[in-house]
């Protein structure tokens, strides 16, 4: 059990609604459980505890996923999208980029649909066509832009061929965005870097202690 010492707080419990996306187009089909899922909390609570932050699966559903012109936007999407360490292009790229990935996999997910106002949302999908295990970003549905949520995307296979569940890291760091938290640390050690690091220092446990108190809690009440 990792210890921070000096986390000497109250428990902040965040409720988080998961949702297993259904779909079956050729070799890209569904294959998560509702106990892998407990399984990837299991974990991400693991790490979590290092700042006293429990994160509550309230409920895991089965979606359905929009595939509506699936093929080309999941073609773009892999052609296009890279995770951030891997992403040299110019800035303005980038941003289009991250625009336009937002806008297909909301579509996709059916955020508008399948979103709890008063919990964090996460969804499951069999790969994210990339170079990414998980994915975080700001819905891009009319409601829930109004409401400026959040919402994050996990992979159950990286494009590579290997369980991202694997890494027993991939959910805590992606729910590190959803507290604000940005790729910084040292590689191979801190969570919100690298594809390795567990670790959540005093500083960054404050910070999502903070963050949680000055914004989610707000959305989520």
């Amino acid at each position: 059990m990792f210890c921070n010492a000096g986390i000497a707080q109250e428990l902040i419990k965040i409720p988080v609604h998961v949702h297993i996306v259904q779909i079956e187009e050729g070799d890209y089909k569904t294959i998560t459980t509702p106990e892998d899922v407990r399984e990837d909390f299991k974990n991400a609570n693991w790490i979590w505890a290092q700042a006293n932050i429990f994160w509550d699966v309230i409920a895991i559903d089965q979606t359905e996923a929009n595939t509506t012109g699936f093929s080309s936007e999941t073609k773009w999407f892999s052609e296009n999208f890279k995770a951030t360490k891997l992403d040299t292009r110019k800035a303005s790229i980038k941003k289009k980029t991250a625009e336009r990935s937002v806008i297909v996999i909301s579509k996709l997910i059916q955020s508008e649909k399948y979103q709890n106002y008063s919990a964090i949302n996460v969804y499951y999908l069999p790969t994210l066509f990339g170079t990414s295990c998980g994915y975080t970003a700001m819905c891009q549905t009319k409601s829930c832009r109004r409401s400026n949520e959040a919402f994050s995307v996990l992979a159950h296979y990286h494009p590579g061929g290997w369980e991202c569940f694997e890494s027993r890291r991939t959910l805590a760091h992606e729910l590190g965005h959803i507290l604000g938290l940005r790729h910084k640390g040292t590689m191979g050690k801190d969570l919100m870097i690298g594809s390795s690091g567990q670790i959540i220092t005093k500083k960054i446990a404050a910070a999502s202690r903070k963050y949680y108190k000055k914004y989610l809690k707000k959305k989520l009440n």
